[in-house]
């Protein structure tokens, strides 16, 4: 799964703002498979199909319902944040845990509705980033340090396409 996660980070962080139907979807997929593993404990033979279905139906969803969809990938990806945060941290916050996602969803959401292309390019880029650098399992100042090079090289890309546009 490394590949696949490196390959839509890659897009994610270069084109995320473009493609905004498969930033959903990842994200839908990314949820699918944490509340897979993680909520349900479900067997990997049932996770990753559950995990596939719902990344389609974001993707889907993100593509009929634009304005719902631009929400939805905000919630996905503000908890997404969120989580990752907590985890790269080390923080053992017990239930609070998820009330910060929930906070951190509703943020992510409100602030992609608000000011979409630049939140768009943002939140893209730090997904992109986050997915690549997980997956390279480095010490934590290396992968934050990769992390943020990632995400900033990612803006700037995403930035200067949008100019273009």
């Amino acid at each position: 799964m490394s590949f696949l996660e490196v390959f839509f980070g890659t897009v994610l962080l270069a084109y995320g703002r473009k493609v905004f139907w498969l930033f959903v979807g990842v994200l839908g997929f990314s949820a699918g498979l944490s509340l897979a593993e993680n909520t349900l404990h479900a067997p990997a033979w049932l996770s990753l199909p559950l995990a596939i279905a719902i990344g389609l139906a974001a993707a889907v969803f993100a593509v009929v319902l634009q304005k719902t969809g631009i929400g939805l990938a905000g919630l996905l990806a503000g908890g997404y944040l969120t989580l990752g945060l907590v985890r790269a941290l080390n923080l053992n916050l017990g239930n609070l845990t998820w009330l910060l996602v929930v906070i951190g969803s509703i943020l992510g959401a409100f602030l992609l509705l608000a000011i979409f292309d630049w939140t768009m390019i943002i939140l893209s880029a730090l997904v992109g980033a986050g997915m690549i650098v997980q997956t390279l399992h480095l010490p934590t100042i290396g992968a934050f340090a990769l992390f943020v090079a990632l995400a900033a090289a990612g803006i700037i890309i995403q930035g200067k396409m949008m100019q273009k546009d």
